[in-house]
């Protein structure tokens, strides 16, 4: 296990009051997951995670998540026949995903060509590491597998204005109902019904300021007209470790297609038309989603608990085709394997439209069986993504090996392929329309 203690409740029967009362109480003195070993159905099993997944993505307060742990605990209780899986407390510690990394072991630019860049294949069961290359990426699929990627495409989202005196930074980052949602740097120095000046002449108005740090703009101007005016004056969003600017086409996947990412969908760099050849020659197919980064994605996990952190929502399309693929991929005991974090969260948020879907240790995936993504910052939503489908000890295990090994790290850096345990497929989704 990855933290806390194995709940058991000796003398207890499975269901009764006494003992789910037992239970409750040590689920609310743990100051960490704990795994329960009860029985219970497959049903249950679903259930449970159902409630997992609503005590992390809620916004409630913290007796309305207690409520949920204890619906949780009834439900493990009631159960006597199978399944192992953690039921996560509220107060699981942002620290535990935390890493320390030498500074020269952050990418400042891809390797050329990208598909040069290292690989460290993980086995999801064991820990199991290999180190190769992302050209060895068609040797660990299967014919039948599939890939899907996510064609989101980045637009030069910083944009420079003026306030009277001030100069601010715009930093913006998606539609809303004619307006936009945007950061400002400095935000405090702004106030509600400010005009904005940017250097083409254009003028937005502030119209509010949002207690997430957060401000709604209005251009007068259609959302398309304002990516073209981002187009000609805007600078393309390189994370702030990244110590030089980048051009569009640097920061960007070969396949980008549809605008409206704020920063890259980065483990799809590694891809190039060699690459793709070589897949389709072993026949292994692809696909493709859309997930519009945003502040979802990026924006650290300042909280001391995860229960704590709110994550923003971002904007996915997951095409028809796609969802088909998908299914037929399944039938034929192919495997989904996922190109990046924001994939995932497309795939498993199983809807179109926004999505704050926050994947945590335990969450039971419905869709994809294995990911190839970057190496990500500490105490970041995507570390914590990734540690729920390897496990948090085997992922920093891995990280480690990858500092020692000289592996590059973030958005410019080498890549991990996480494969299923035992290289057996996912089951195939009930209902791949189920909200979530």
């Amino acid at each position: 296990m990855d933290f806390g203690q194995e709940f058991k409740i000796p003398g207890e029967p499975r269901g009764s009051n006494r003992g789910k009362a037992n239970f409750r109480s040590q689920v609310r003195r743990s100051p960490a997951p704990t795994e329960v070993r009860s029985g219970g159905s497959g049903s249950c099993r679903r259930q449970a995670g159902d409630y997992r997944s609503q005590i992390y993505s809620s916004r409630q307060h913290r007796p309305a998540r207690s409520a949920l742990l204890e619906a949780a605990a009834d439900i493990l209780l009631s159960d006597g026949r199978e399944p192992t899986f953690p039921l996560l407390s509220p107060l699981m510690q942002t620290s535990l995903f935390d890493y320390d990394l030498p500074p020269d072991r952050i990418a400042q630019h891809s390797v050329e060509p990208r598909d040069q860049a290292k690989m460290l294949v993980l086995d999801r069961a064991s820990g199991e590491i290999n180190d190769q290359h992302i050209l060895d990426l068609p040797n660990f699929l299967r014919p039948n597998d599939l890939i899907v990627l996510n064609n989101s495409k980045v637009f030069k989202a910083r944009l420079r204005a003026k306030r009277g005196d001030i100069t601010c930074e715009i930093f913006l980052l998606r539609p809303e109902n004619e307006r936009w949602i945007a950061l400002a740097q400095p935000a405090r120095k702004l106030s509600a019904d400010d005009t904005l000046l940017f250097s083409d002449g254009t003028k937005a108005t502030l119209i509010e300021k949002r207690e997430d740090g957060t401000i709604q703009l209005d251009f007068q101007k259609s959302p398309e007209d304002v990516f073209a005016l981002a187009d000609r004056i805007g600078e393309v969003p390189t994370p702030p470790y990244v110590n030089q600017s980048k051009s569009t086409d640097e920061y960007q996947t070969i396949y980008a297609e549809k605008t409206g990412s704020v920063a890259a969908p980065t483990a799809g760099f590694h891809f190039t038309p060699r690459l793709f050849e070589a897949l389709e020659k072993k026949g292994i197919k692809k696909a493709f989603v859309t997930l519009h980064v945003g502040l979802g994605t990026f924006r650290p996990m300042k909280s001391e608990t995860l229960e704590e952190h709110v994550m923003h929502e971002e904007w996915i399309d997951v095409p028809e085709e796609t969802k088909q693929l998908i299914e037929e991929t399944k039938k034929n005991s192919g495997r989904v394997i996922a190109v990046g974090t924001t994939t995932v969260r497309a795939l498993e948020s199983r809807k179109n439209g926004f999505t704050n879907l926050f994947i945590t240790l335990g969450y039971q995936f419905n869709v994809i069986d294995g990911l190839l993504t970057n190496f990500h910052l500490p105490k970041s939503t995507l570390l914590v993504l990734v540690s729920a489908l390897a496990g948090r000890e085997h992922i920093l295990n891995a990280y480690q090996h990858a500092i020692q090994q000289d592996y590059r790290f973030y958005s410019f850096g080498d890549a991990m392929l996480i494969l299923p345990p035992h290289n057996i497929p996912a089951p195939v989704p009930n209902d791949r329309t189920t909200n979530g």
